[in-house]
């Protein structure tokens, strides 16, 4: 018998006690004395998930514990079980769309099926990419539809340059051709 009380033959760890025959990665030696208790082939000293299978020691947020047994892999406090965005810090779980994929790691913002890349109104929907004015920012987000400097609000022709807001008849409505 060792000193776990068991007898050697049936003992995992023979020279260090065991008493429960612990053997989280199944390959006969007990966890007491097994130097990679779960056998991913990174010994126990340098293993930054000692107890779960992380053989490339993936750690993107840097801390001390590894991806496969951090509950919080991108470091933004909250847990991976509530994260929206897992692998990308959004700690504020921002969501514009509503998809339950959060904005920092969502491809698609507002959610008009135009990928953020190509969109050009990433946070404003815009699925037809209406841009009148031509000038890469969307109708749907721009501020001046028709390009003729007077911010739409002001802009007695939204759709038409009216620049000098011309109104002969003075109805509201420009006089732009």
């Amino acid at each position: 018998m060792d000193g776990d009380g068991t007898p050697n033959g049936g003992d995992n760890c023979v020279r260090t006690p065991n008493p429960d025959q612990a053997d989280l990665d199944d390959d006969l030696i007990g966890d007491a004395c097994d130097d990679d208790i779960d056998g991913d082939g990174v010994p126990n000293g340098d293993d930054n998930c000692v107890r779960m299978v992380n053989p490339d020691q993936a750690n993107l947020d840097g801390d001390a514990r590894g991806d496969a047994c951090d509950d919080d892999i991108d470091g933004d406090g909250v847990p991976n079980d509530d994260d929206n965005c897992v692998r990308t810090p959004n700690p504020g779980q921002e969501d514009l769309d509503g998809d339950g994929i959060g904005d920092r790691c969502d491809d698609d913002i507002d959610g008009d099926g135009v990928p953020n890349d190509d969109d050009n109104c990433v946070r404003t929907p815009n699925p037809a990419q209406a841009d009148l004015d031509d000038d890469g920012i969307g109708d749907a987000c721009e501020n001046d539809i028709d390009g003729d400097g007077v911010p739409d609000e002001d802009d007695n022709c939204v759709r038409t340059p009216n620049p000098e807001q011309e109104d002969l008849d003075r109805d509201g409505i420009g006089d732009a051709p």
